[in-house]
């Protein structure tokens, strides 16, 4: 408080005329008056530079005269050197409210101090002039008990700084609460000032602030801005803390967040059981809001405004059915409703979409208004407005509904309309596959998304859009289901797009051996029965001798006599009806030939891939070649998308290890939601793809993939991992540390490592976590 007196810059003098009548009593009883004590001059003269300052007696309390903190500033200083450091605040205090002797009344009034009438003087000069500002500012008078009115604030009285105001109000609300009264004259006037009070709205209880300026006031705008009382139990005021902050313009500021439609509850429970908690004057009041008759209001105000303005609109604005909030119904047109005319229909549009007004009747008129156009998710569903547009376009962009979890339509792309641009698809599609066919809100939309193509499961998802797709097409173009282990669905047109990048192979082993996809291959058995796929493969020698090997050797041998040896490249007869269906094409003399050096017995797809994949691996020794899909995937996906990450970031050295291919047309298309940082780890540790590095190493290194000064451990490495594999050769081909697979291929330990990071980047919710045209990572 000293500081707000301490700078010239703040200081003012009183206005004159108080100045004037201060300093003329002064003058008129300073001469017949002399203080007893130096405290009491000292006391004085204090006081009346802090009214020759500030141009009032009202000091604060915790008012301290300042103390200059160099010779300079007191030789500036107004006040005298014996008043610094007094508690000028209560020693004004204390006088006020003592007994009212003769020698304080005299000493005081020497120098113009209102003593005989100082609670009128408070009340003029401070009480009645700060509680006015309140009311501009707040709009209502109930002044909380801890509010104090802020310091130099120039939009409120001088004499009021600092001031307790909640204090003093809590004061003249005990003061009002004694019935008894007295005939002098400071009774009077306390009358005089309940009477000013009560005009100017004061609020002399919580009751009453309740009642008048929050329930009255909440329902006196609610009526006004929808022609009726008959409010839900659920509706609360806007507050500017809600997600429609600006809705709150429309409600007294008072109100803001109000639970008016549970209050409107309990009022009308009390009336219905006649407990007599309302006063008369609040039935009155309630009364003239037409509180007690709102049975069929709200019917009546939607047949005969809303709906005819709601029909109206969109034919004098072109059609457009998005009705701004602020809009209001003109009063001078007459195409409009005459009872609409003044509506603020904006406002009741934005309210009716929050699903706070007119549900009941928004029900019987739901099929007209949305012919119409509107497409309020009130009326329409929690989903129809956006997210069934939205996957409409990505399905007619990216051909199926497997939506990333992490995808948001590119608020750069013009091929997508311009209200879906940014729009969170990903996580809206988890929402929906989480909430599930059953759910209410998706109830609205369940046709939409069923004609589109969505699928609630994830799994069922990519094995609709993208695994049984591809599977028809590998069996139309090689007449078989035997998909090799390592099969990958090529970029290419002749495959289905939203097919590219998928780990076919794979996923066609894990439905044969692990049940993967069992629903899926359920429900679709009848397309996998039209293209042939096997269910189940020999995985024993022993029940491919007995069910396959023993009756077609019987048959051949009784056509050729019991000491017939059967060639090696003898082939079981695709249209001989003699042999069994199942050995039908069955390389009889290969599996024999084999059999009798003690190896493992394989089908005719596995006996053509594993002697593709055998001879591949003796080259490799020499040559470093790579099998035909893996060198596809190699250039088209990995390699490619490292060439496109040096061209944009000028270099592959600096890569995040958890950097993830984006959606973005700079990349190939299959490698969306790669995670190619972990392959550079992967390259640059040689724990995989040697071969790639032998046979691309150059290129590699140009990139900023490998280290130069590291190519040397990664080198030594491959050469190890050369000598094992041949070391493996000479033993025999086929040992204990191999694992052949149900299909015939060599299954190493990188093969599956291979699975279970590409397992890994599913979602915990089932979404697959690639990009709309992800590789099938299926375990």
């Amino acid at each position: 408080m000293a500081a707000w007196l301490r700078s010239s810059s703040t200081l003012r003098l009183a206005s004159p005329f108080l100045l004037r009548r201060a300093l003329a009593s002064a003058t008129t009883s300073s001469s017949s008056f002399t203080p007893r004590s130096d405290r009491d001059r000292h006391f004085l003269a204090a006081l009346r530079v802090f009214f020759q300052l500030e141009g009032h007696f009202t000091v604060p309390a915790a008012f301290v005269v300042p103390t200059p903190s160099s010779p300079a500033d007191a030789r500036a200083s107004p006040w005298p050197p014996e008043t610094h450091g007094m508690d000028l605040g209560q020693r004004l205090r204390l006088f006020t409210r003592g007994r009212s002797m003769p020698y304080k009344s005299a000493m005081l009034q020497s120098i113009g101090f209102p003593f005989a009438d100082w609670r009128a003087y408070v009340w003029e000069q401070q009480l009645l002039p700060a509680l006015q500002v309140f009311q501009a500012l707040e709009g209502h008078l109930f002044v909380r008990q801890d509010f104090q009115v802020p310091l130099q604030d120039p939009k409120w009285p001088r004499a009021a700084w600092g001031v307790n105001l909640g204090s003093l109000c809590q004061v003249l609300r005990r003061d009002a609460s004694v019935t008894r009264r007295r005939d002098d004259d400071t009774d009077r006037l306390a009358v005089d000032r309940r009477d000013v009070l009560n005009a100017m709205g004061f609020i002399w209880s919580d009751t009453q602030w309740k009642w008048e300026t929050q329930f009255l006031k909440a329902l006196g705008s609610y009526r006004a801005l929808f022609g009726h009382c008959n409010v839900h139990h659920t509706f609360r005021v806007p507050s500017p803390d809600d997600k429609d902050s600006h809705l709150t313009a429309f409600w007294p500021a008072a109100t803001a967040g109000y639970r008016l439609g549970h209050i409107v509850a309990k009022v009308r429970t009390s009336v219905h059981e006649d407990d007599q908690t309302l006063t008369l004057q609040q039935v009155a009041e309630l009364q003239e809001l037409e509180f007690f008759s709102q049975e069929k209001k709200s019917t009546m105000v939607w047949r005969d405004a809303i709906l005819p303005s709601l029909r109206l609109y969109p034919k004098l604005f072109q059609g457009e059915t998005c009705i701004p909030v602020d809009f209001v119904v003109p009063d001078d047109d007459d195409r409009w409703p005459e009872k609409a005319r003044g509506m603020k229909l904006g406002y009741i549009v934005a309210s009716i979409q929050l699903k706070q007004v007119f549900q009941a009747e928004l029900q019987d008129d739901r099929r007209e208004l949305t012919e119409i156009g509107y497409t309020w998710e009130a009326l329409v569903g929690k989903w129809a407005k956006e997210l069934v547009p939205a996957l409409y376009w990505y399905k007619k962009t990216f051909g199926h509904c497997d939506v990333p979890s992490y995808y948001v339509v590119p608020t750069t792309e013009t091929s997508w309309p311009k209200k879906l641009r940014g729009y969170q698809l990903g996580k809206q599609v988890v929402r929906v596959r989480r909430s599930g066919r059953g759910n209410d809100e998706v109830a609205d939309v369940l046709m939409d998304l069923d004609a589109i193509g969505f699928k609630f499961s994830a799994f069922e998802s990519n094995f609709v859009d993208r695994v049984l797709p591809a599977l028809e097409v590998y069996a139309k173009t090689y007449g078989d289901t035997h998909v090799p282990q390592g099969f990958i669905v090529p970029s290419e047109s002749t495959w289905p797009q939203p097919s590219w990048g998928t780990k076919l192979g794979h996923t066609v082993r894990n439905i044969r051996n692990r049940c993967q996809h069992a629903q899926q291959v359920e429900k679709y058995r009848e397309r996998l029965k039209n293209i042939g796929f096997v269910w189940s493969i020999y995985k024993s020698t022993a029940a491919t001798k007995r069910d396959i090997v023993d009756p077609c050797v019987a048959i051949y041998k009784k056509e050729h006599g019991k000491k017939a040896e059967i060639p090696r490249s003898f082939v079981v007869p695709a249209d001989d009806s003699r042999y069994p269906e199942m050995a039908r094409s069955f390389e009889l003399g290969a599996w024999l030939a084999r059999y009798n050096k003690r190896t493992n017995g394989l089908l005719p797809i596995q006996t053509q891939e594993g002697r593709k994949k055998a001879v591949a691996a003796r080259h490799t020794s020499v040559e470093r070649n790579l099998t035909p899909h893996a060198e596809q995937y190699w250039k088209d996906v990995l390699l490619c998308s490292f060439q496109v990450y040096a061209k944009l970031h000028g270099s592959c050295k600096g890569m995040d290890g958890s950097f993830v291919v984006p959606n973005e047309s700079a990349y190939p298309q299959p490698a969306w939601g790669l995670n190619l940082g972990l392959r550079l780890r992967h390259l640059r540790h040689g724990i995989r793809y040697t071969k790639e590095i032998e046979k691309y190493k150059h290129e590699l290194l140009d990139l900023g993939v490998l280290p130069h000064e590291d190519t040397g451990p990664l080198e030594s490495k491959s050469r190890e991992d050369t000598n094992k594999q041949d070391g493996c050769r000479e033993n025999g081909g086929l040992n204990d540390k191999e694992n052949l697979t149900d299909e015939g291929e060599f299954s190493t330990e990188e093969d599956n490592r291979d699975d279970e990071e590409d397992g890994s980047e599913e979602c915990e919710d089932g979404t697959t976590g690639g990009g709309p045209s992800r590789r099938a990572h299926i375990n």
